[in-house]
């Protein structure tokens, strides 16, 4: 099992407006979902509309993300007046899952926005204060203010906070994640860069008349290390490392068997760009995405030989962020052998019946295969997905894929205490 989403900065968080700019750690305002609901009931859950999984494009690594501010985030997160120190750094912007564009930090609260648009860099100032809610659980809210006072995001930060992902809003579609770092328990820093490699092939011809044809490959995965890192973490980080690099070259091993002519890369680009058809076309790129004390490896990848469109898919890898440990099967957080796969085959059976009515394709044996190896599953802070290709049960290829979504809080009842550390229900 190898493996998420922005949307252009029109509409966030009003700064002048507190109301829906809490993250999830508010207590008593999370939303309940339509799933929830129905378990509850016992009734259908109708499926809400669900953000398609894209081939989107990683922003570069950054040298500037180990900063001493870094160094000093968690220290400068809990102790004395609310600063902006622990926000130092570089960060994406991600709206339902999609990358939108990155913000670097400074200690002192500067911040630069770089969407991925032609819209501009967006330069502005971070203002801190904390709030006490009647619980007596005390947040800082941290307001993204743009040169020209026009209020940006607006996010809460609990005293002891995540420093890999911070949600914004209520709903928890829109966050910042730490590109390029990870922070974990016992604040070792593993960083992260890309990995890239580019490769070209003159695909074979029977007619010596015929236009030439090309394989391009364009690769891009993430590579882990850790300086402090034990004995175990760096038999883990190789692991994960030897993963990626599986993945990076797969596609290529493929084409060094059939012992295709390599060309060179931007030669033959240039001419399948101008005439792609009957040119193969494959990208892989990949987002990381944090839950609790685990993150997700979402590798993206696309096919394209010219016609109307590619076709897309991803593949995931779920690991602990604390050990850098791959977490191959959903067993290894599962109560009991078994218990929580056959669990959710049993709710997307009960669930998502009405919508797949009279599909053959939709049964509790595809729905099984696909948690145990053979799809493409993973983890957010609310909710456990089974992601299924375009033209799934029926669907069309506008439809996208076809994505199976239990709530969270649903899930850890069949967790066992591993589990239910990596993804706590809060």
């Amino acid at each position: 099992m190898i493996k998420k989403n922005i949307i252009t900065i029109a509409v966030i968080c009003a700064v002048l407006g507190l109301t829906g700019c809490g993250s999830s750690t508010v207590p008593d305002t999370a939303p309940q979902t339509d799933e929830t609901a129905a378990a509850e009931t016992g009734t259908t859950a109708e499926t809400t509309s669900s953000p398609a999984v894209q081939t989107t494009s990683a922003v570069s690594a950054s040298a500037e993300t180990t900063t001493a501010a870094q160094t000093d985030a968690p220290a400068a997160a809990t102790a004395g007046k609310p600063d902006c120190k622990p926000l130092a750094g570089s960060w994406r912007y991600q709206s339902d899952g999609r990358m939108q564009g990155s913000v670097k930090v400074t200690a002192d609260g500067s911040f630069t926005y770089q969407p991925l648009d032609d819209s501009g860099a967006k330069n502005g100032k971070v203002t801190v204060s904390d709030e006490t809610f009647n619980d007596g659980t005390t947040l800082y809210l941290y307001n993204f203010n743009y040169d020209d006072s026009t209020g940006w995001i607006s996010l809460y930060v609990p005293q002891n906070w995540n420093t890999n992902s911070l949600l914004i809003g209520q709903d928890g579609t829109n966050r910042l994640v730490r590109e390029d770092l990870i922070v974990n328990a016992d604040g070792k820093k593993i960083t992260y860069t890309d990995s890239t490699l580019n490769k070209a092939y003159k695909l074979p011809s029977d007619d010596a008349d015929e236009e030439e044809h090309y394989a391009i490959y364009r690769g891009n995965v993430p590579e882990f290390a850790c300086a402090d890192a034990d004995a175990a973490m760096q038999s883990n980080l190789k692991e994960l490392n030897d993963l990626m690099q599986q993945t990076l070259n797969e596609q290529v091993k493929i084409y060094d068997e059939k012992k295709y002519p390599a060309e060179d890369f931007d030669a033959a680009t240039e001419k399948v760009n101008a005439h792609p058809f009957g040119s193969d076309q494959t990208d892989i790129d990949y987002m990381i995405d944090f839950q609790g004390k685990s993150a997700t490896i979402f590798l993206n990848n696309y096919w394209y030989s010219g016609g109307a469109h590619g076709i897309y898919g991803t593949d995931t890898v779920f690991f602990d962020t604390d050990t850098m440990k791959v977490i191959r099967s959903l067993d290894e957080i599962s109560a009991a052998p078994n218990e929580f796969v056959k669990f959710a085959a049993e709710y997307f059976m009960q669930n998502y019946a009405a919508k797949y009515e009279g599909q053959d394709d939709f049964t509790t044996d595809t729905l099984t295969k696909a948690m145990t190896g053979e799809g493409t599953w993973y983890f957010t802070d609310d909710t456990f997905t089974v992601e299924f290709p375009v033209y799934s049960f029926g669907a069309s290829y506008a439809d996208g894929p076809q994505y199976l979504r239990i709530p969270l809080e649903l899930c850890v009842r069949h967790f066992n205490e591993y589990g239910k550390q990596l993804l706590p229900e809060s």
